[in-house]
């Protein structure tokens, strides 16, 4: 069974992650760590974004190749208006599954932010909240 870890951190590339995640409104206001990245890689990610009309609805996810070894894609994540719980778990989930190969995965959220439901949305095996059969993770 392949193994997952999780990273938390203002920059996805300590330690290397492959897929760097983060959940946005339709303000696209980034958290201070995904603006960073975003920021880094110029205009061809907003004018992607534009092209895709992604507009941070609930539900709604853009995966993004950025060409670079770490991270290589960048999915942001739609939370609508005015995101609670389950917009953050849904959220969630939909990153657990378009990263569901990766042995490292980033999740972008702000310090203040509500980590936990983004994570009670990850299909991992050990979490008591969603127990799906999926690769083994660690949290750090």
């Amino acid at each position: 069974m392949n193994r997952m870890e999780i990273l938390f951190g203002s920059s996805p590339d300590h330690p290397p992650a492959g897929v760097a995640g983060a959940a946005v409104g339709p303000d696209l206001e980034w958290p201070p760590a995904a603006a960073a990245l975003i920021d880094s890689l110029g205009s061809a990610f907003t004018d992607a974004l534009q092209r895709e009309k992604f507009a941070g609805k609930p539900g709604s996810a853009f995966s993004y190749h950025t060409g670079l070894p770490a991270p290589h894609t960048v999915v942001a994540l739609g939370l609508g208006d005015d995101p609670g719980p389950e917009q953050f778990r849904r959220a969630g989930g939909m990153l657990g599954r378009r990263s569901r190969r990766e042995p490292h995965v980033c999740l972008l959220a702000a310090e203040d932010g509500p980590v936990g439901p983004l994570l009670e949305g990850f299909p991992l095996p050990h979490n008591p909240l969603n127990p799906q059969k999926v690769p083994r993770a660690t949290f750090s």
